[in-house]
């Protein structure tokens, strides 16, 4: 990665033979490059990192957090890159607690049957993100950022939240179409509250169309603070494994249950990558 140079416009393509790759990984300013691994399962790359042992960098004088990006604590980080693709690898962090095992920054880039596994925030996507037949595996908050980020065909494994959305009105959130959510304890909800701390995100936006689901408590989304005005914590023809209809009925009274008839124009726009992004995933 050090050799292509920065904001490429040739079209780069990097092999990764199948093996045990114990690195931090971390690039930036890369545009149209492709790192296709020889199998998903072959191919790992992973490192002992999290909040703990690189945090985030703090104002001297006031021992605080300035909110400076790009977080230090991934195993793997692509800070502002365009137009990239991640094909068969996985990608994990080996030490619990925050610790993301993908960061991606930037706009246009695409996954596809990519294994994620992290502590905390698996995958933190900060930029329009497309996912196709990958695997997320956390322990909460198990998909971090900004957005927007499309998924298809994949499958979500968390402890916790599935999600921690923060969007803000330029752009829309999280959209599942055909994925699968497998709760992995007693306190599997969809996403969090859309406030943390202080911290508001009123136009959090999560968006489950013909999604299966196991272990997800009744409720489906956790407590919801703050200023809702704006929420959208949305679900159509959600399924078990079986492919029953999910009861919904004790489902947040803040969330909302999408008709086939009465949004149609919605589950339609909403299933179209090109409509959540804005850009059409080649």
């Amino acid at each position: 990665m050090d050799f292509i140079p920065d904001f490429a416009t040739e079209k780069y393509k990097v092999f990764i033979k199948n093996g045990d790759y114990e690195e931090l990984v971390y690039f930036r300013n890369k545009c149209n490059v492709t790192l296709k691994g020889e199998s998903c399962e072959g191919v790992v790359v992973h490192y002992a990192n999290n909040e703990t042992f690189n945090p985030h960098p703090v104002n001297v004088k006031t021992n605080e957090w300035p909110g400076t990006f790009p977080s230090r604590r991934a195993a793997f980080a692509a800070d502002n890159c365009y137009d990239m693709r991640l094909e068969d690898m996985t990608i994990m962090t080996t030490l619990k607690g925050q610790a993301e095992g993908l960061l991606v920054m930037g706009e246009r880039n695409y996954l596809r049957n990519v294994h994620i596994i992290g502590s905390g925030d698996a995958l933190q996507a900060n930029g329009s993100l497309y996912l196709e037949n990958c695997q997320i595996d956390g322990d909460g908050d198990t998909v971090l950022g900004r957005g927007p980020a499309f998924f298809q065909n994949c499958i979500l494994k968390s402890r916790g939240p599935f999600m921690w959305i923060r969007n803000t009105a330029a752009n829309h959130g999280n959209v599942f179409v055909n994925c699968t959510f497998l709760g992995q304890g007693e306190n599997a909800v969809l996403a969090r509250s859309s406030a943390n701390k202080g911290a508001g995100y009123p136009y959090s936006e999560a968006v489950l169309i013909s999604c299966k689901m196991d272990n997800i408590r009744p409720e489906g989304w956790g407590s919801i603070t703050g200023d809702t005005s704006h929420l959208r914590y949305w679900e159509y023809d959600s399924r078990t494994l079986e492919g029953e209809p999910v009861d919904v009925s004790m489902r947040h009274p803040l969330s909302k249950q999408l008709s086939a008839e009465r949004d149609k124009e919605l589950i339609r726009d909403y299933s179209n990558p090109e409509f959540v992004l804005g850009w059409k995933p080649e």
